[in-house]
């Protein structure tokens, strides 16, 4: 699906989020199921739902982002341009999972924001509905007579705040997405505004041919008894802030943090450093996870990250970081790999060479791996005396092994000693005959030593 544009509908129930889906389900170059998805478990446990959920953070990622294709592309016959699928929150709680599971999962998708203004409205639209049974009304659709019905103030006034309060936090996703904010009363009742949606995902104006929707309750003020009263009854009522309820979904996101796995955690503090900066809440992660056993890999990645955003000045953190494994060689390894790859060269050497004083605690392909790091850091260091003195101070070890000769060729052909060079490859190749990397480099020297 990398070439078809992933997209929310989110609004509160009864405020005009199925006529949207409906509108955007016919277009013939959208894709989406015939149904909505419920906030949980899909917000709030994704494909976990089906497995025992220790899956590193980049991996929940992909399993979310892979659920989410398959939900919005079964019904799919042909390739679109845009998939995706409707969730109608039905309170302020639903609200904050959806929101974090987008700001977590799905940096790159759109949202369409449906809201209605008129909340006595929306209310009396759902008691209507709630009594009758009738949900949506069709194209030549028998239905039950509205009647008339009052709703209770004290009711109404709860449902009326919960409500401000998840639309509140359905539009902080403004702060970190591209959002269309999709009115009721602008854009749905009376003319329906299809080219504001169709340009908003990406997708051709076309004729909508396919709506077969009718109003399901008549004028509000004609069923709702006490509309008036209640109008006036929301109209004083104060507006929602918006940095509340962005600290309430960072509460909420805490809250569920204390149940989940550890390597979730620190992956999840890394990718929060990584891709937003957010060095409290990567923090909050670190602590909760550091109280069990993550694994050493992420351990690592986790000591080079935190150490590149507070600069190496929070010893005490890195010590804690690290834990038992300071003098790991497989741990060492990996930092040295993600130092380098964080730009800190000079650390990564440190690490790449202690790793291979203990490499008779390595596995092989450890082993391999430290060579390859130790080559990519020399190369960032561009000092050829250090690279020189290297190859010769881990001459007498490494001898007979094939990826000491590779990275001494290396060294060899970037320092302009060509002869040196072909006899570290040759050696790299008769440890093992057909090594395509020694063989590829091999032949690169011979050429550059013929052409001088």
């Amino acid at each position: 699906m990398t070439d078809s544009r992933r997209f929310f509908i989110v609004g509160m129930q009864r405020s005009g989020t199925t006529v949207t889906q409906v509108c955007l389900s016919g277009h013939p170059d959208v894709s989406m199921p015939g149904d909505e998805v419920l906030a949980s478990p899909f917000f709030t446990v994704g494909l976990a739902t089906f497995t025992k959920g220790k899956e590193p953070y980049e991996s929940r990622a992909l399993g979310y982002q892979g659920l989410f294709d398959l939900i919005a592309t079964y019904l799919a016959k042909r390739p679109s341009l845009a998939h995706g699928f409707k969730v109608a929150v039905g309170n302020h709680a639903e609200a904050l999972d959806v929101c974090n599971c987008i700001r977590d999962f799905f940096p790159d998708a759109r949202v369409v924001l449906v809201s209605r203004d008129d909340l006595v409205a929306q209310c009396g639209s759902m008691a209507l509905a709630t009594k009758s049974g009738e949900w949506h009304a069709w194209e030549g659709q028998k239905r039950t007579e509205a009647g008339k019905i009052g709703l209770p103030v004290a009711a109404f006034d709860r449902y009326a705040k919960d409500c401000r309060r998840a639309v509140a936090q359905l539009r902080t996703l403004a702060r970190t997405h591209e959002v269309l904010d999709f009115r009721y009363e602008t854009h749905i009742d009376g003319e329906f505004r299809h080219d504001v949606l169709f340009d908003f995902i990406g997708v051709p104006r076309v004729d909508v041919t396919w709506m077969r929707m009718e109003k399901l309750a008549p004028p509000p003020r004609d069923f709702i008894t006490n509309y008036d009263a209640l109008r006036a009854r929301l109209a004083a009522m104060p507006e929602v802030d918006e940095a509340s309820e962005l600290a309430a979904a960072k509460e909420r996101r805490r809250e569920l943090s204390r149940d989940l796995d550890a390597n979730f955690l620190l992956s999840r503090a890394c990718a929060s450093l990584e891709a937003r900066g957010d060095l409290v809440e990567a923090t909050y992660d670190l602590n909760l996870a550091l109280q069990g056993k993550p694994d050493l890999w992420l351990r690592a990645w986790a000591y080079a990250l935190f150490e590149e955003r507070t600069e190496g000045s929070d010893a005490t953190l890195l010590d804690r970081i690290a834990g038992l494994e300071a003098d790991n060689p497989y741990f060492l390894v990996e930092r040295g790999n993600r130092r380098q790859q964080c730009g800190r060269a000079a650390e990564a050497y440190e690490d790449c060479r202690a790793a291979l004083d203990a490499a008779d605690r390595l596995d092989p392909i450890r082993r391999e791996h430290a060579f390859a790091v130790l080559e990519r850091t020399l190369v960032a260091l561009q000092n050829a005396d250090k690279a020189l003195r290297t190859i010769d101070e881990l001459r007498g070890r490494f001898e007979g092994e094939l990826h000491f000769h590779v990275l001494a060729g290396v060294v060899y052909l970037g320092t302009g000693h060509l002869e040196e060079a072909r006899d570290a490859f040759r050696k790299a190749v008769a440890i093992e005959p057909g090594h395509a990397r020694g063989c590829e480099l091999l032949e690169r020297c011979e050429q550059r030593l013929a052409g001088a």
